[in-house]
């Protein structure tokens, strides 16, 4: 057994999200605990016996602690070999996650668990809250990687499992490895950054005993399609032609920043390589690590269908940039035109504003019209070509009966280190998802062309619709991740003595939103507060800000508005 820790950054830290993807909640149909792709789930901790109810329990615990700027979520992956599949039952999975949690202080924390089987090997993913359920402070092993090494090889002793090399067995004589730059290899089947660069090290040593100052080292490092950079108070080895790097002294310690100061002096950037005119020998490309495919007609055709793909993404993109220009200068110019035109000045306050929404609206409708066809383009593509790396098009065409490609995935790497694991293609859900969500927007926006129309409603009035109007955008997006009607949620709104607006739900834990025109306030749930940040993001783009319970456009906002009145 294999353990591996996925490291996540405080961004991208989303419990939820981790343990419906565990339990494979997307799926998983209305009337099923799991998923297709999952042999058991549990969750351990909690005081709800449901799984769904029990993240919503570990939410809210994370929410609890308020101080910790980092990740608040451990996820830790155990694959296991196929040899061992048939000695493993679900209760010796639950045994085996309950040492690992007691071997990392976890034991009283919260977690979701599951066994996945869609892989070549059975691998236990678990999500750890490391919020602790009684303090809310937020608890992270030490030395977590040799404890879990160390269960680990008591664990295959203790059921009769094949012994993995962990620790004790590393080969310190070998490359050095980026964690990362292994796994995308193990993924895309295609050469990193990383391998590449350690391929050319006798070639970078080399030019550094021959080169004098960094002018001349920057020169050959071009030649094969590396350049040398300061990042924060070390040096990186980047690829000249993309975003991939790789620190100096991970590829050796001869290629730190002091000792190659020590060889060629204080680091300077060459600013004049562009102009000069270099002899490139070699390049970083992403070619495949099977034997003999990177020559062969499959490969060929991957790169023709890739490129196709890329471009006609491209070609998408500028259109949409494009149709967005054209669509705002063409209402701007109406708006202006008319409010240089004659009748203009005879028009009263109301008239006027009524006129500004209906121009609002009509442009944002026919910029919804575009985004919609735009996304309908995007989805055939990506169902045409569904794939993005070599091994998910290996994968594609094994599956359409394609010997070679199943001869591929199924030979040895040349590293020798793994064989390819079964991929998914592409999904193209994101597609769906955008087109349903574009669906709600163009009903949004007729309800709000109707109401600009209405000449009965004062302007106090219409503004209040219109938020509602909002309200019911954001409930109708978030009603795309239920999985039951049940399960759905709907809201009733007031209007206070003083003019605020009051937004109750269906579900009583979700509690209220109060909106009175400069903030919105909201209950202490979790819930509630997700809502009121996608309907405040709604009203008032992307510059808001939380204080307490409530949101409000962000101070740096408000002092631009107050410098262009």
């Amino acid at each position: 057994m294999i353990a591996k820790i996925i490291e996540r950054k405080a961004a991208n830290d989303n419990y939820k999200a981790l343990a419906n993807y565990i339990n494979d909640a997307k799926s998983r149909k209305p009337d099923e605990e799991s998923g297709e792709k999952v042999l058991v789930s549990w969750h351990e901790g909690c005081n709800f016996d449901e799984y769904d109810l029990a993240v919503k329990e570990a939410e809210a615990v994370q929410a609890m602690n308020t101080r910790s700027k980092r990740a608040k979520t451990f996820h830790l992956v155990i694959s296991f070999r196929p040899e061992d599949e048939a000695k493993l039952t679900p209760e010796i999975y639950k045994n085996i996650e309950k040492e690992i949690a007691a071997a990392l202080g976890f034991e009283n924390h919260q977690r979701h668990c599951g066994v996945h089987k869609n892989t070549n090997n059975v691998h236990l993913h678990i999500a750890y809250n490391m919020i602790n359920p009684k303090k809310y402070n937020r608890y992270e092993p030490y030395q977590s990687k040799r404890k879990i090494l160390e269960v680990c090889r008591n664990l295959e002793k203790k059921y009769g499992l094949t012994v993995d090399n962990g620790m004790e067995a590393a080969d310190n004589s070998k490359e050095k490895v980026n964690a990362k730059a292994k796994n995308l290899e193990a993924h895309r089947q295609e050469q990193s950054f990383n391998s590449y660069i350690l391929s050319k090290k006798e070639y970078i040593f080399n030019k550094l005993a021959v080169s004098a100052n960094w002018a001349e080292f920057q020169i050959h490092l071009a030649r094969v399609g590396i350049e040398a950079k300061l990042r924060g108070r070390g040096l990186i080895f980047k690829d000249i032609n993309g975003k991939s790097m790789i620190k100096g002294s991970d590829i050796d310690r001869g290629l730190s920043l002091d000792n190659l100061t020590k060889k060629i002096g204080y680091f300077i950037e060459n600013l004049q390589i562009n102009s000069i005119e270099i002899n490139v020998i070699d390049k970083y490309k992403a070619k495949p690590i099977h034997k003999g495919s990177e020559n062969s007609s499959l490969y060929e055709e991957f790169q023709r269908q890739l490129a196709y793909r890329n471009e006609s993404l491209d070609d998408i993109k500028r259109t949409e940039a494009e149709a967005y220009r054209a669509n705002r200068t063409k209402w701007s110019e109406l708006m202006e035109g008319t409010r240089t035109g004659k009748n203009w000045p005879v028009m009263n306050y109301q008239q006027r504003r009524r006129l500004e929404d209906w121009a609002k609206a009509k442009e944002a409708a026919e910029l919804t019209e575009n985004r919609k066809k735009l996304a309908e383009a995007r989805k055939k593509i990506r169902e045409e070509i569904p794939y993005t790396s070599w091994s998910k098009f290996l994968t594609f065409k094994a599956d359409n009966g394609d010997e070679e490609a199943l001869a591929y995935l199924r030979s040895k790497s040349e590293t020798g280190n793994y064989t390819p694991e079964k991929i998914e293609a592409v999904s193209t859900e994101f597609d769906d998802r955008r087109l349903k969500e574009l669906e709600i927007d163009d009903n949004i926006i007729k309800k709000q062309e109707e109401l600009s129309k209405n000449g009965l409603l004062n302007s106090k009035q219409r503004k209040v619709l219109g938020s509602a109007l909002k309200m019911e955008q954001v409930i109708n997006k978030i009603n795309l991740d239920s999985p039951s009607p049940g399960k759905r949620i709907s809201f009733k709104s007031a209007i206070s003595n003083r003019g605020s607006i009051i937004y109750n739900f269906n579900q009583k834990h979700y509690g209220t939103i109060r909106d009175n025109g400069q903030e919105i306030f909201f209950s202490n749930s979790n819930d509630c507060q997700v809502i009121a940040e996608k309907y405040a993001a709604a009203r008032w783009g992307k510059n808001i800000e939380v204080r307490e319970n409530k949101f409000c456009l962000s101070k740096s906002t408000k002092a631009q508005n107050l410098t262009v009145n």
